[in-house]
Parts: structure tokens; C-alpha cells; sequence
């Protein structure tokens, strides 16, 4: 998966040119993960993530870039918040938590919705 998302970015940037927000979509969750894994792992003692969510956050960021990014994180985040809330209410059990399906559902909803998502961010902030 990885591999066919370098080798889209690498024919994206011979036929349209150096993308920057795709590639910072790629460096900075990979950079940011990567750090509070690293960090939570031999300081704290806990596991926060599996590498396989960072890594398809990385490879989603390299893909469509930042912006649509950050709103998959927010609405993976919560879908999973609520999903696993109505869970241990229900059951009253707290096991781990698998990330990925959410990921996928919150992609889902961001390709979907993240244009008009986007304008009306733009047309809050002023055009910004």
C-alpha cells in the first residue's frame, strides 16, 4: 500500500509538479505519531497506537494531503469516541481499542465531505 502511494506521489510530481501540502501530509503525522509512539513506549510504558495506524495515517496524508487529513483524524476520532462510549456503557468492558476501522470510516466520510467541509472553513476564516 505504501509503495503504490509513493509511486502515485512520484507520477503526481512529474506530471503536475512539487506538491508540498501532499508531502507534508506524508512527514508531519509520520513525524508526530512516530514521536508519541516513541515517547509512550519507553517513558510511559504503554502502547498509545499500533504502527499499522500510523502508518495509514501517513500513507492517507500522502494521498490527499493535510487539510483532508486533519478532518479524517477528527472525524475518526469521533466515531470511535462514541461508538466505544455506547460500548463500555452497554457491556462495561474496556479492551483495547482497534483504530483502523475507524480510520477507514472517518476517510469515508472525508472524501465525501471534506470539499464543502473545507469551503465553509474558507469562507469562515475569511478566505484564509
Amino acid at each position: 500500500m505504501l509503495f503504490f502511494a509513493v509511486l502515485n506521489f512520484v507520477f503526481s510530481l512529474v506530471i503536475n509538479g512539487f506538491e508540498l501540502f501532499r508531502l507534508l501530509g506524508f512527514v508531519v503525522p509520520l513525524g508526530i505519531l512516530l514521536l508519541m509512539y516513541v515517547f509512550c513506549v519507553f517513558v510511559l510504558k504503554i502502547e498509545p497506537m499500533g504502527l499499522a495506524d500510523i502508518i495509514i495515517f501517513s500513507i492517507l496524508g500522502l494521498e490527499l494531503g493535510l487539510v483532508p487529513l486533519f478532518i479524517i483524524v477528527l472525524f475518526s476520532s469521533f466515531i470511535c469516541s462514541v461508538r466505544e462510549l455506547i460500548k463500555i456503557k452497554k457491556t462495561g468492558e474496556k479492551n483495547p481499542i482497534p483504530f483502523v476501522p475507524y480510520i477507514y470510516a472517518g476517510s469515508f466520510i472525508s472524501i465525501l465531505f471534506s470539499p464543502a467541509l473545507i469551503e465553509g472553513i474558507n469562507s469562515l476564516m475569511g478566505g484564509f
